[in-house]
């Protein structure tokens, strides 16, 4: 997402690797493709909505989708394995006190679909009435506009974050004595 004046915020497909196998983030916000992983490929874009699908979650109910209400007894093994159930199951609490629209409500559960290849896609959001409801006029456009505009110098461009990226890559495997493929 990029942040433009006056509470513009353009969603922009940023070019990275669709696969990943990292579990790196927060438990609460992990796809369970993300959590099951061990080291296999996941679809990172699909994780990613995932976890805007939490955001939404949080932003309409004031807590967590899957957080255990009293856990203060359970171990992280079990909580990791309970939350991952409730993943699993579509088990969330949807209060009757918070009142959404159909539409929102339907986005939301979409969102959060456990298997990645039921859950939609950023260019299904895009195309969704509850994303499109309200939005202003030409919204839609200004992604494409914004991808036109060239990459300020001062900002480091894709293949320069790459290289990095390779480097850090090399240096920690010679610290702690690999080889990278």
């Amino acid at each position: 997402m990029l942040l433009r004046p006056r509470l513009s915020l353009p969603l922009c497909p940023v070019p990275w690797h669709t696969f990943a196998s990292a579990q790196v983030g927060t438990l609460s916000y992990m796809a369970p493709e993300v959590v099951k992983s061990a080291g296999r490929l996941y679809d990172a874009k699909m994780a990613d909505i995932w976890s805007s699908g939490v955001v939404l979650y949080i932003m309409l109910y004031g807590k967590y989708p899957f957080d255990l209400e009293d856990d203060a007894d359970v171990t992280e093994l079990s909580r990791s394995a309970l939350m991952l159930e409730r993943m699993e199951n579509e088990k969330y609490p949807m209060p009757s006190h918070v009142i959404t629209s159909l539409e929102c409500t339907d986005l939301l559960k979409k969102m959060l679909k456990p298997d990645p290849a039921k859950r939609i896609t950023l260019e299904g959001i895009l195309k969704h009435q509850w994303f499109l409801k309200k939005l202003p006029p030409h919204a839609t456009e200004m992604n494409d506009y914004y991808l036109t505009l060239p990459i300020p110098n001062e900002h480091q461009r894709p293949e320069q974050i790459r290289q990095l990226l390779e480097e850090a890559r090399k240096e920690m495997a010679s610290q702690i004595g690999t080889s990278v493929a």
